[in-house]
């Protein structure tokens, strides 16, 4: 008998010691091998056999475009779902690779995100006032010790669907546009079937697949700048995506049906770089959107949106409500954790001096923008 529901384990009055003693006597004539599996054991199997759980995905996620996708059977009709494909294929392509130009790297090889892509640590408020009891049980399995509390690595706490709106906060090159970059590759791989591909783990693999949508908050600020100049009503986050993914895929789209897809299917927005908008007046501008469109999404839309916010700490006041964003603190990386994600086989290509760099720095604690991996 296999349940979606979780079974207590409280001695003899709990489900458990409820079925083992009472029920499975009753019918342990009748049926001779009986096992019962709970949500844990489901979630246990699934997580050790993602194999199972990516086969099956087309069958069990809301959102027709979604399954459609997932299921490869686009029909003639269904124009949505083919702009959404090459959408997918074509981001996945441009953001294949790491950014290693803002690192100081000036070599022409490309290197591919995955094979020098890390997860990063970051501490948070465990008295986030958004907290279920369940929320708390499922992300103390992800946390471990820190200086000042607890961490959680950033992408596996996104991918563990706990949290809907998560802003990391990062001084210069600490990596926080590489695990945007990274999340949102592993969605549109799932999307497209290829998530074995880029995955660093069985881990990593989107249990909830999104449609991931991301916004370099510094080109959307020059463009809304400009919209907002000759039509200032107009100048909505809504319609600088669907020109984003005009100019992707050379197909058209309208808000309606921008809000017809975000709405019928999970959706993974991320706003990368907060405060590389510097002037005042046009970051209040920007906020002011960015709020009008989630909360578009949320009251209108009745969408299930996921945001991934980030920012340098300089300058941010807080423009992302605590209240409804759990924020995140990066941590400095030890040289001992270098040597460890060295030992593991990754791959450096040609920029192994780089590490040898940094782990000559004093103190031990350092930033990760001596790394070409994360560092943009």
């Amino acid at each position: 008998m296999v349940t979606n529901v979780p079974l207590s384990a409280v001695h003899q009055s709990g489900t458990r010691d409820t079925i083992t003693h009472k029920i499975v006597p009753k019918y342990a004539r009748v049926i001779r091998n009986i096992a019962v599996w709970g949500a844990d054991e489901v979630v246990d199997f699934l997580n050790r056999y993602p194999g199972i759980r990516t086969s099956f995905l087309h069958f069990i996620v809301p959102g027709d475009v979604i399954s459609q996708l997932m299921s490869s059977h686009l029909g003639k009709s269904d124009e949505i779902a083919k702009t959404l494909q090459s959408y997918l294929h074509t981001t996945f392509g441009r953001e294949q690779n790491a950014q290693l130009d803002q690192a100081g790297d000036v070599s022409d090889d490309p290197v591919q995100l995955q094979e020098v892509f890390f997860d990063l640590a970051a501490e948070f408020d465990e008295d986030f006032g958004r907290w279920s009891r369940s929320d708390l049980h499922k992300i103390s399995a992800l946390t471990s010790p820190s200086p000042h509390g607890r961490s959680v690595d950033v992408v596996r706490l996104m991918l563990a669907e706990i949290v809907d709106r998560v802003v990391v906060v990062g001084g210069p090159g600490e990596g926080k546009s590489t695990v945007g970059q990274y999340l949102a590759q592993l969605h549109r791989a799932t999307l497209l079937t290829r998530v074995d591909k880029i995955a660093l783990s069985p881990q990593y693999y989107p249990e909830f697949p999104r449609i991931p949508i991301r916004v370099i908050l510094k080109d959307y600020g020059q463009w809304l700048a400009t919209a907002s100049s000759s039509e200032p009503s107009s100048a909505s986050l809504d319609k600088y995506i669907c020109e984003q993914i005009e100019a992707a895929t050379s197909r058209p789209i309208d808000t309606l049906s921008l809000h017809k897809l975000i709405s019928d299917n999970p959706t993974l927005l991320i706003l990368d770089g907060l405060d590389e908008v510097t002037d005042t007046s046009l970051k209040k501008l920007l906020v002011e959107r960015l709020a009008e469109f989630t909360e578009r999404c949320k009251e209108a839309l009745k969408a299930n949106l996921q945001i991934l916010a980030t920012t340098r700490p300089t300058g941010y006041t807080e423009q992302f409500d605590p209240r409804k964003y759990l924020h995140l603190s990066l941590l400095k990386l030890e040289p001992k954790q270098v040597r460890e994600y060295i030992g593991g086989g990754i791959k450096w290509s040609m920029h192994h001096h780089y590490f040898s760099a940094a782990l000559r720095v004093s103190p031990p604690a350092f930033s990760i923008r001596a790394f070409p991996v994360a560092a943009h």
